[in-house]
């Protein structure tokens, strides 16, 4: 797939624009996960990922540094080799993967989600109501949780 410039998005005139990268399309063999990476990903919270690609299709970005280093997506990309895909969408930053702002990329979309703050009851109520209509695989949630 031909490589696209990033699109700059308007905001307003003092503003920066920010930038909007496009994804290519790029063989799994391509890629390495970072050596850097501190989270894993077992069989169960791979299984979750698979149903979920397989029912809705990949639509969480993975993300890599300029040289095919993951930064983000981790999990989907070991979901993705499981389920024997050849090739996957990613986003490419230009920026090389021990470069300080790929490191950042790696920690933040780790940990940047657990900064939100959770309804419980909503999440309560969603997850019923997904239970009872097609069940939870897929949520990251089990009848147990």
């Amino acid at each position: 797939m031909k490589k696209k410039a990033p699109v700059k998005a308007k905001k307003a005139k003092k503003e920066k624009s920010i930038i909007i990268n496009d994804r290519e399309i790029i063989e799994l063999d391509k890629l390495k996960n970072h050596p850097r990476n501190y989270r894993s990903h077992n069989d169960d919270q791979l299984a979750h990922i698979i149903s979920s690609i397989k029912k809705h299709g990949i639509y969480k970005n993975i993300v890599v540094a300029s040289d095919n280093i993951v930064l983000a997506g981790h999990g989907v990309l070991k979901a993705a080799i499981q389920m024997g895909l050849k090739e996957i969408p990613i986003v490419r930053l230009n920026i090389n993967s021990n470069h300080t702002e790929a490191l950042k990329v790696l920690a933040g979309d780790n940990e940047i989600s657990r900064l939100a703050e959770i309804d419980d009851r909503e999440l309560s109520e969603i997850l019923k109501l997904v239970n009872d209509r097609e069940g939870l695989m897929g949520t990251g949630y089990d009848e147990m949780m």
